[in-house]
């Protein structure tokens, strides 16, 4: 979500966030488990929510210089204004490009495709003492290119991809807070976006427009004559209309899905929670459900309860269950399917994607050697009513899309330790286990490409002038099951085995702030070159019914170095 409203959807989900500068951001929220009700039906394991910089909080003007060896160019330009007492204006700019011909295993291939993105965004706020306002509107145009390097002068068939995009979002907020009662308001969000899109990869064409709105009616008020107890109501609507099609398929359909809801929270404003007056002022709760229909025909109710417990003021256990729903976009959440030179088959009618989810949270602040620190633990567990599942190992000349006919679950657990050994630093270990398995026509199997193991070691640190900062990132990344080439001739599968080995990703930025208002850092990705070589199978002979692009499990890119100038 960017700014409490579902964006990016649809034919925008293979990128996302990419269409999200960088420097646009003021923060990112996670909700691991049951999401608010109030946001929609669709967050059955999570959600995430994007804050942008607002303009009387972002410098009047910020320029961002970004260049690196990988002839990778960016430049970011924001200009703000506050207009007197209630009104403010912003202007954010992104543009982008990388260009190059790397290929450093010659398979003839690309090891990266070439981008052009260039973007911007106007935003108007009002902020008075009964009405708040906003109105947005985002513009976005971006090119892709790749495949099969094709020299000047070159002629013959060559596998190569282009991608287009353009979009348009218009959106905005609406909030009346002249109640009596300072803590009751009532707000309107609402979202209007335009997506259109042309690929080829190969012999592969999808197209698109995708026309969306969205509105929400958000009524909030205190309940049970306490401002502790909060209720949150109202009505929503998301509809969105799809022209598209691959090859010679029709993909073209509209869904209008109106819902209502109701969600219920208790927050005790107590000042410490090792001292309550009452036992139950450790609690706190958010217990909500919604219903929506899908084109009428459809129903879906989504309940979802969140408590948490405060054993003090350092320590707090929080547990989740939710259900939710969610339209599947097979093509635009599959892209990588595209690099091949398969058939596509849809067995059935397609129904919505349906889950349980439920989950546990531990975390515990302590002090060691007078040095702050944390630990936390985490354990998730989804299970699926129904699922889009895309078989690409049934038959190696078919991608297969079709339902869930049997068990489909997801375990994740995670736990994390931080900790700041001296003044100015900070270092933080995670490890991640994940287990996801589905049912296949054949039966039930782990999920490809996905690592069960995963570890993060990160280490921060900032000089007492606060003149320097210097960050190191190591990524470990375990073994994942590759999809299975049983069909597919020996000689091909050199560089693809059952199992993908174990490798480790270190990136590192060092920052230094010349003055006030400007700051120079450089910075490395990679570093310990790990790459996958070879990642296309079949690469010699790209319009054969082996060519599969699909089984990307690790970076193809090396160290490049990178020089970013930044004010």
């Amino acid at each position: 979500m960017t700014e409490k409203r579902p964006a990016l959807n649809g034919l925008a989900s293979p990128y996302a966030l990419e269409y999200i500068p960088g420097t646009w951001l003021e923060s990112i929220q996670i909700a691991k488990g049951a999401g608010s009700v109030v946001s929609g039906p669709s967050a059955i394991a999570g959600q995430i929510n994007v804050e942008l910089v607002k303009p009387w909080e972002d410098k009047p003007v910020f320029v961002n210089l970004f260049g690196s060896t990988m002839n990778r160019g960016e430049a970011n330009i924001h200009l703000n204004k506050v207009l007197g007492k209630d009104w403010s204006t912003g202007l954010l700019m992104h543009g982008s490009f990388t260009e190059n011909h790397i290929d450093h295993d010659s398979d003839s291939f690309q090891d990266g495709p070439n981008k052009k993105l260039l973007t911007g965004l106007y935003r108007l706020f009002y902020t008075g003492p009964v009405w708040e306002a906003q109105f947005n509107v985002q513009g976005l145009v971006e090119e892709r290119s790749g495949g099969q390097i094709v020299e000047k002068g070159q002629t013959g068939d060559f596998f190569t991809t282009f991608q287009r995009a353009s979009r348009v979002d218009a959106f905005g907020k609406v909030a009346f807070n002249g109640f009596r009662n300072d803590a009751q308001g009532i707000g309107f969000i609402w979202n209007y976006a335009w997506h259109d899109t042309d690929a080829i990869f190969g012999r592969n064409v999808h197209k698109g427009v995708q026309q969306s709105l969205y509105g929400n009616l958000i009524f909030v008020t205190p309940v049970f004559g306490s401002e502790d107890h909060q209720l949150s109501t109202g009505l929503s609507m998301q509809m969105d209309d799809f022209d598209e099609s691959l090859n010679d398929t029709d993909l073209s359909r509209r869904e209008v899905m109106p819902g209502a809801f109701a969600e219920y929270s208790f927050h005790p404003a107590i000042e410490s929670c090792d001292n309550p007056e009452f036992w139950w002022q450790r609690f706190g709760a958010i217990a909500g459900i919604r219903y929506d229909n899908l084109n009428g025909t459809q129903p879906m109710i989504s309940p979802r309860v969140n408590v948490k417990y405060n054993f003090s003021e350092e320590s707090i256990a929080r547990i989740s269950v939710s259900k939710g729903f969610r339209s599947a976009n097979i093509i635009a959440e599959n892209y990588s399917v595209l690099t091949t030179n398969r058939s596509f088959e849809v067995i059935g009618d397609l129904r919505l994607e349906e889950a349980l989810n439920a989950g546990f949270n531990f975390t515990y602040n302590f002090d060691l050697f007078k040095r702050r620190g944390t630990v936390a633990f985490d354990a998730f567990r989804t299970w699926f009513q129904n699922q889009i599942i895309v078989d690409v190992e049934n038959d190696y000349t078919k991608v297969l899309f079709y339902n869930l006919d049997g068990p489909s679950y997801s375990n994740s657990i995670v736990s994390t330790f931080s900790f700041e050994p001296f003044e100015g630093m900070e270092a933080k270990f995670a490890y991640k286990f994940t287990d996801v398995k589905m049912t296949y026509l054949d039966g039930l199997r782990e999920r490809p490409l996905v690592a069960r193991h995963r570890g993060l070691v990160t280490l921060g640190y900032e000089t007492p002038n606060k003149r320097w900062m210097a960050n190191v990132i190591l990524q470990i990344v375990g073994p994942q099951r590759l999809p299975d080439n049983s069909q597919i001739p020996d000689a091909l599968l050199d560089h693809h085995p059952e199992i993908s080995p174990t490798y480790a990703l270190v990136n590192a930025q060092v920052t230094r702030i010349l003055r006030k208002n400007f700051e120079i850092y450089v910075g490395a990705e990679n570093l310990t070159n790990y790459r996958q070589h070879y990642p296309i199978i079949g690469f010699t002979d790209p319009f054969g019914e082996y060519f599969n692009g699909m089984q990307v499990y690790a970076p193809t890119m090396g160290p490049d170095g990178v020089e970013i100038l930044d004010w």
